[in-house]
């Protein structure tokens, strides 16, 4: 053996013959992103782009059909109260004996009667159909036999303003849980002159003898 022989170069990349011992394991990383490359894998990105965007319309059509349902029947509520609040306040005749409780009563009559006409309009503008017997759905049996039985006892003054002050504190509440809910600016603007006119109501309420 010859002691000067030279030493062999370290194997080239790829002819080391325990390659495929040391890298055999190894497997290339496959894309989770199909490749633009094809065709085919065009297609289905196209594809996958509408059905996203499909899904996006149809979640907003929902929505959007949600609000104007609440808003239908928020509105129809408003209606029924301000009806019951009319009847009350109206269909009273000679029994009220305080001339101070009958000119609310007279007030509170005007101005909702007012604020009814104004919601229907809206309601009509909207295509949402009112009739007189969907609104008279509002009529309170309670209210009816509180003031007969108050009409026997001789205190059908108090009784009417009493149930006056609640109806129109309910009035409000409504008012301003349909302004959070509303979805409109016109909407908005109506519903913020009502809450105002029956804030101008309580505030001109006489007290009770």
């Amino acid at each position: 053996m010859q002691l000067n022989q030279p030493i062999p170069p370290p194997y080239a990349h790829g002819d080391n013959p325990y390659d495929f011992i040391l890298n055999g394991s190894k497997k290339p990383k496959k894309s989770l992103i199909p490749s633009g490359n094809s065709r085919k894998n065009r297609i289905l990105l196209v594809l996958g782009g509408l059905g996203v965007v499909i899904v996006v319309v149809m979640i907003i059509f929902a929505l959007l059909s949600t609000a104007g349902s609440s808003n239908k029947k928020n509105l129809l509520a408003l209606a029924q109260s301000q009806t019951e609040i009319i009847r009350v306040s109206t269909d009273n005749g000679s029994k009220l004996r305080d001339t101070t409780i009958q000119g609310f009563a007279q007030s509170v009559s005007m101005v909702i009667t007012t604020n009814k006409l104004q919601t229907t309009k809206y309601m009509g503008k909207q295509k949402i159909k009112v009739n007189p017997k969907t609104l008279a759905l509002g009529r309170s049996t309670k209210t009816d036999n509180a003031l007969t039985a108050a009409d026997e006892a001789g205190r059908y003054d108090d009784e009417l303003l009493k149930i006056l002050e609640k109806d129109l504190t309910a009035y409000k509440t409504q008012l301003s849980s349909a302004y959070k809910q509303a979805s409109s600016k016109s909407e908005k603007t109506l519903l913020k002159e009502l809450f105002d006119q029956a804030v101008l109501l309580t505030k001109n309420q006489p007290t009770s003898s």
